[in-house]
């Protein structure tokens, strides 16, 4: 198919969502603070509107430019109505945001995560006092930020202590929500830039290693290897960079627990864990 072609296919589509998003943006805006369920199926108009904005022609149009405003004023209506104690509108919201986020730039991250709009209090809140599937989404959207290297350093030196909020979610029961927050912890280290004393304040202080060590020790009752192999590949991060720490693991632990990988039914388990032991530990 021709670009042309497709370009002309998704015509009658891309109108159909920019009506959604301007009925949606109208009728939250003229709505009462007294109709809440009024103002959540709005959202969830825009939210609706949000999960197709994976089609690249779709969001060229969609992108804000000299006489379309639609994608941020939709961004807009989610920060002006997030409130983690108002269940409904909380998913919403942050696919919403996390939609577009995914799509943006790094000025635009640093827009929202300043203190207009507060975007870390924001997954602070979600991943204190959110439900399981709102933790996932929160953990999503941090992950997004964190693939910029600035972001990242700046999410974790952050007064608010984002990583202990990660942490805890690492030690949930959930797979889901365990499998979102390893690969949001992975992702924070690395990209991050910060030199090794402040990665080593800002995670080995808070157990993050210990907290890897045991998670990977229990992943015996999970069948597909996908959680273990995150593990494997975010302690190796951190050994790489933090000089000493890999030495430092095995004193403390011992040697043990990537041996038990080394053993698993799954190739991708066992070829994580034997190139650990091979680059940090010179294990042929």
């Amino acid at each position: 198919m021709t670009a042309l072609r497709h370009k002309q296919m998704c015509q009658p589509f891309i109108s159909f969502i920019k009506e959604y998003m301007f009925k949606a943006e109208k009728l939250i805006q003229d709505s009462t603070g007294h109709n809440q369920l009024f103002k959540t199926d709005c959202v969830n108009i825009i939210q609706q509107s949000a999960i197709n904005f994976s089609d690249d022609d779709i969001v060229a149009e969609l992108m804000p430019h000299e006489n379309n405003n639609y994608n941020t004023n939709v961004v807009e209506l989610a920060f002006a109505h997030f409130n983690v104690k108002d269940a409904p509108t909380i998913k919403p919201c942050l696919i919403i945001i996390g939609q577009f986020i995914a799509l943006s730039d790094k000025d635009t991250h640093e827009k929202y995560i300043s203190d207009k709009y507060n975007l870390l209090q924001i997954l602070k809140e979600t991943l204190e006092e959110g439900s399981l599937s709102h933790k996932k989404d929160a953990l999503w959207v941090l992950q997004s930020l964190a693939f910029d290297p600035a972001i990242a350093n700046l999410i974790i030196l952050d007064e608010r202590n984002l990583i202990q909020q990660v942490l805890n979610c690492c030690s949930e029961k959930q797979y889901q929500i365990k499998q979102e927050a390893f690969l949001c912890l992975g992702t924070l280290v690395g990209e991050t830039s910060l030199p090794k004393e402040q990665i080593f304040d800002h995670f080995v202080k808070q157990n993050a290693i210990s907290v890897l060590h045991d998670e990977l020790d229990q992943q015996k009752q999970y069948d597909h290897g996908v959680v273990q192999v995150l593990i494997i590949q975010t302690l190796s991060q951190f050994f790489t960079k933090i000089p000493g720490l890999a030495m430092m693991f095995l004193k403390n632990f011992g040697g043990k627990v990537f041996e038990d990988q080394q053993s698993s039914q799954h190739e991708n388990v066992y070829l994580a864990a034997s190139e650990l032991m091979q680059e940090h530990y010179d294990c042929k």
